[in-house]
C-alpha cells in the first residue's frame, strides 16, 4: 500500500505523462477487449437456453465428403431421431413469411412453423400466455400464434391483455396465445411462431425444414453420430431412391443459429483480428516502455539515494512496477469504456451491412471480458514496467550519486533500448498496414467484379403471396405475371419480373442434382430458381440463345427451362443446348424439361466464387414459393419508382405489403459485406498502429536531440551547417524506420498468408501493398523526425556549452 500511495504521488506530479500513458493503453486494451468479446459471443459464451451443451443441429449429407446442409426432409428426420434412449427430444422448424394484419395496417412478418414442444426443448417459456399444446397442431385448431416481444410492443403497445386477441396472417384469423420473453427470436429474427404437425410419411427426400435435438444425459455427440450413421445405412437399404448415399450427423447448435453456415469457418478470421489488435497493444506497450525508460533515467539519483538508505533492489523494482500497474489498470478501466463504444459501432456497422443482428448475439463486455481485461492489464504491467525497472535499479550507486554525474552510459543504453522499441513498433505497424492494404484492394476488386447482370437502374423488393387466395402455383403465377404487366405500364418503368432466388440476395443458393438425357455420367449439382414476368430483362441478363418464358408457361404447360452459359458449355461444348432435355433428382417420375434458352452467366453468393451451373424454371412449374423478389428496372433513378410500385401493388391487392426494398447496386455491395467489415477493422487497427509508431519515432528522436544537445552545439560551433545537423537527426529516425520496415516485411510475408482465404484478385505477397506500406511508413517517420530535427538546428552553441 505504501508503494501504491507513493506511485500515485509520483504519477500525480506528471499529469501529462500519466494521461498519455493511460490513454495509449486504453486504446490498445480496449480494442483487444472488444474483439475478445465478439469472439466470446460468437463461439464461447453459453447460448441462452437450458443446458445448451446438450442441444445439437441435425445436418444432412449427400456424400461422405460434403460439409452437409441443415435443410432436411421430415420422414428421414423422424427415422433418425426415433430412439428415445439417445434423444430426449427433437424438433422441426420451417420458415414462414406472412402478411400480418392488425386493425390498423398490413405489414410483412418473418416467422416459423414449429413442432409442438420446440420451446420446451429449448427451456424457454412464454412471458405471457402459454406454449403450444399437442391439440394446437391438429387440423381446425392450428390457427394459433405466439408473438415476438418486439412485435408485441410495436404493434400492440405492450398490451398485457393481447392474449386472446385475433390477428390475421395472410388473411386468415389467428388467436394470440402467448408472447415470448424479450430478446427471444429463435432461430434467427422471427416475429411470430405457429404450430405445425409435420407428416412422417410425406415428402421423403424433399429437403425444406431445419431440425435440432436434445441429447439424453450421458449421451455424447460421438455416440449420437454413430447411432445416426447406423440408421442412415438402414434407410439407404429401405429407400434407395431417396436415401441412397444420404446420411445424417449432429453439429454444434450454433450452426442452426448461423443459418446453416459452419461457425468454424468464421473462427480463424476473428482470431486473426484478435492477433491484429494484439499487435496494436504491443505497439502501445513499446511506446509506454520507452517513456518509462526515459523517466527511469531521470530518476536514477532518487533511486540511488533510496538504495543508499537501505532499500533492496526487489523493493525498488516492486515500487516502480506499482506505477506501471496503476497505469496499466487505469488503461484497462478506460479500455472497458473504449470496448463498449467499439462494440456499439461494430453492431451498427454489421446491422447496416447485413440488415440485422442475431438475437442471441449480445454485444456486451460481460464478466469474461472483464476477466480478460484484467489479465491483459496484468500482462501489460510486466510488459511496460519490468525492463525499465530492472534497468533503473541496475545503475552503479557511486556513479549515480557522484556530484555532477550525468549518467551518459545509462543514457546511451536507454537510447539503444528505445531505438529497439521503435524498430519493433514500425515492424508491427508494417504487418498491420500490409494486411489492411490487401483487404482494401480486395474490397476494391470485388466492387469491380461483373455480377453478370446490370445493377444500375434497378431495385429489388419482396412480396409474400400467402393465404387461401393464393393457394396454388397457377394462381400465384397468374398474379405475378399480371402484376409485372401493370407495373411495366407505369411511367419510367422498363421491365419487371419476379424470382424466388435472385442472384446475390440469397446467402446459400438452392442446388439440385441434374441429369442430362443421353449422358449417364451427368449427375452434377446445379443451382436452381424460378421466375415470372420478364425477370431476365429486369435484371439486365441477356439471352445468348433461344427465348424467354411466356406468361402462359405455368404448371399446366410443357416443362421448359433456361440454362446459363456455363452449364451449356459443360454438356454441349460444340453444339447448341437448345432443344436438349434435362431433369432433376433420382426420381424416374420426374419429367424431362426442354431447354428453350441460354442466358448469360450470373454470380451467386459469394460474389468472389466461380460461376456455377444454373437452371431457371417458369414460376408456375417448379419452386413456386409464396415469397418472391420483385425486380424493377427503370429508365432513371430506380428508387423514385418505389412509391408508384407500392401504390400499384396496393391496387392489385391491398393486403400484400412491399418490403425489403434495395437498389441492386446495394445488393451487389452487400454481397461482400464481410470483406468490407474485415477491411474496415484492419484499417482502423493499422491507422492506430501508424499513429503510435509515429509517436514512438518522434519520442526517440526528441530524446536523442535532448541527450545530444552538447554534441550538436559543438558541431555548430566548429562550423557544421544546419542542414548537416538536420540530415544527421532525420537520418537517425529514418534508419530506425527502415530497419522496422525490413523486419516488418519479413513478418508480413508469413502473417498475410493467413489472410489468403479472405483475398480476391490480389495475392498475399502483393508488391503494391508491400511497397506502398513501406513508402507510407518511411514518410511518416520522416515527418516525425523532422520536428525534433528542426529544433536541433536552432540550438544556440553558447547555450549548449555554457555549463561545460
Amino acid at each position: 500500500m505504501n508503494d501504491l500511495r507513493y506511485a500515485l504521488r509520483q504519477l500525480a506530479k506528471s499529469p501529462g505523462f500519466t494521461a498519455v500513458a493511460v490513454l495509449t493503453l486504453a486504446i490498445g486494451i480496449g480494442a483487444n477487449t472488444a474483439i475478445f468479446s465478439i469472439l466470446s459471443a460468437l463461439f464461447y459464451r453459453p447460448l441462452p437456453f437450458a443446458a445448451p451443451e446438450r442441444l445439437a443441429s441435425v445436418v444432412k449429407h449427400f456424400s461422405a465428403s460434403d460439409a452437409g446442409q441443415i435443410y432436411i426432409d421430415p420422414p428421414s428426420f423422424f427415422d433418425w431421431t426415433a430412439d428415445t434412449n439417445v434423444f430426449q427430444g427433437a424438433a422441426l422448424i420451417a420458415h414462414r413469411s406472412a402478411n400480418l394484419s392488425t386493425a390498423e395496417h398490413p405489414e410483412h412478418a418473418e416467422g416459423n412453423e414449429v413442432s409442438v414442444g420446440t420451446f420446451d426443448l429449448l427451456g424457454i417459456h412464454p412471458a405471457l400466455g402459454r406454449p403450444f399444446l399437442p391439440e394446437d397442431a391438429t387440423s381446425g385448431h392450428d390457427h394459433v400464434v405466439i408473438l415476438n416481444d418486439v412485435l408485441w410492443r410495436r404493434d400492440f403497445a405492450a398490451d398485457p391483455h393481447v392474449v386472446g386477441r385475433q390477428v390475421r396472417l395472410d388473411g386468415a384469423p389467428y388467436l394470440v396465445i402467448g408472447v415470448m420473453p424479450p430478446g427471444f427470436a429463435f432461430p434467427e429474427l422471427s416475429d411470430f411462431w405457429t404450430p405445425r404437425r409435420f407428416d412422417p410419411n410425406e415428402g421423403r427426400g424433399d429437403n425444406w425444414v431445419h431440425a435440432f435435438v436434445r441429447l439424453r444425459d450421458g449421451v455424447t455427440l460421438a455416440q449420437a453420430n454413430a447411432h445416426l450413421a447406423g440408421v442412415s445405412r438402414r434407410l439407404e437399404r429401405e429407400y434407395p431412391t431417396s436415401n441412397a448415399g444420404v446420411s445424417a450427423s449432429l453439429a454444434p447448435f450454433r450452426r442452426l443459429l448461423f443459418g446453416g453456415a459452419n461457425p468454424d469457418d468464421f473462427r480463424p478470421t476473428f482470431l486473426v483480428m484478435l492477433g491484429a489488435v494484439g499487435f496494436v497493444l504491443l505497439i502501445a506497450c513499446a511506446n509506454i516502455a520507452s517513456l518509462l525508460l526515459t523517466r527511469a533515467t531521470t530518476r536514477q539519483r532518487e533511486i540511488a539515494i533510496r538504495a543508499a538508505l537501505g532499500a533492496s533492489r526487489p523493493s525498488l523494482v516492486r515500487q516502480m512496477l506499482s506505477e506501471s500497474a496503476l497505469i496499466a489498470f487505469g488503461g484497462g478501466a478506460m479500455g472497458v469504456l473504449v470496448a463498449t463504444r467499439a462494440l456499439g459501432l461494430f453492431e451498427r456497422g454489421v446491422g447496416v451491412l447485413v440488415g440485422g443482428i442475431p438475437y442471441w448475439f449480445a454485444f456486451t463486455v460481460d464478466w469474461r471480458g472483464l476477466l480478460f481485461t484484467a489479465g491483459v492489464a496484468f500482462a501489460t504491467t510486466l510488459a511496460v514496467g519490468l525492463l525499465p525497472a530492472l534497468r533503473a535499479t541496475a545503475a552503479d550507486l557511486h556513479d549515480s550519486l557522484r556530484e555532477g554525474g550525468r549518467g551518459m552510459g545509462a543514457g546511451a543504453r536507454t537510447s539503444r533500448l528505445r531505438g529497439a522499441f521503435v524498430v519493433a513498433e514500425v515492424s508491427l505497424a508494417m504487418v498491420l498496414l500490409v494486411g489492411a492494404g490487401l483487404l482494401i484492394r480486395t474490397v476494391v476488386g470485388l466492387s469491380r467484379v461483373d455480377p453478370g447482370f446490370d445493377a444500375a437502374h434497378a431495385f429489388a423488393a419482396s412480396v409474400s403471396l400467402g393465404g387461401a387466395r393464393y393457394d396454388s402455383a397457377r394462381v400465384r403465377a397468374r398474379f405475378l405475371n399480371e402484376l409485372a404487366r401493370r407495373l411495366e405500364a407505369l411511367p419510367g418503368v422498363e421491365a419487371v419480373g419476379a424470382m424466388n432466388l435472385p442472384p446475390l440476395l440469397i446467402a446459400r443458393p438452392l442446388g439440385e442434382v441434374l441429369r442430362v438425357e443421353g449422358q449417364d455420367d451427368s449427375m452434377r449439382t446445379t443451382l436452381v430458381s424460378s421466375m415470372a414476368g420478364r425477370a431476365l430483362r429486369a435484371l439486365g441478363i441477356p439471352l445468348r440463345e433461344g427465348r424467354a418464358f411466356t406468361p402462359t408457361e405455368d404448371e399446366g404447360a410443357s416443362p421448359v427451362v433456361i440454362v446459363n452459359e456455363t452449364l451449356a458449355l459443360h454438356y454441349w461444348p460444340t453444339t447448341s443446348a437448345l432443344g436438349r432435355r434435362i431433369r432433376f433428382g433420382r426420381n424416374p417420375a420426374e419429367p424431362w424439361r426442354t431447354i428453350v434458352g441460354v442466358s448469360r452467366d450470373v454470380r451467386q453468393q459469394p460474389v468472389a466464387a466461380a460461376v456455377r451451373d444454373e437452371v431457371y424454371f417458369p414460376y408456375g412449374q417448379r419452386y413456386s414459393w409464396p415469397s418472391v423478389s420483385l425486380i424493377v428496372r427503370t429508365a432513371g433513378d430506380p428508387m423514385r419508382a418505389v412509391a408508384m410500385v407500392r401504390s400499384e401493388l396496393g391496387k392489385a391487392d391491398p393486403t400484400i405489403p412491399l418490403y425489403g426494398v434495395l437498389p441492386m447496386r446495394e445488393v451487389v455491395r452487400r454481397s461482400f459485406w464481410d470483406r468490407q467489415l474485415y477491411g474496415a477493422m484492419f484499417s482502423a487497427f493499422a491507422i492506430i498502429a501508424l499513429l503510435l509508431a509515429a509517436v514512438g519515432v518522434y519520442g526517440v528522436i526528441a530524446y536523442a536531440v535532448t541527450q545530444r544537445t552538447r554534441e550538436i552545439g559543438v558541431r555548430l560551433a566548429l562550423g557544421a551547417a544546419r542542414r548537416d545537423v538536420m540530415r544527421l537527426v532525420v537520418g537517425q529516425g529514418l534508419g530506425l524506420a527502415l530497419a522496422g520496415v525490413g523486419v516488418g516485411a519479413l513478418g508480413a510475408v508469413g502473417i498475410t498468408r493467413v489472410l489468403a482465404s479472405l483475398l480476391y484478385g490480389v495475392g498475399p505477397l502483393d508488391p503494391v501493398s508491400f511497397i506502398g506500406t513501406a513508402v507510407v511508413l518511411a514518410g511518416v517517420a520522416l515527418l516525425a523526425s523532422y520536428l525534433p530535427a528542426r529544433r536541433a538546428t536552432r540550438v544556440d552553441p553558447m547555450v549548449a556549452l555554457r555549463y561545460e
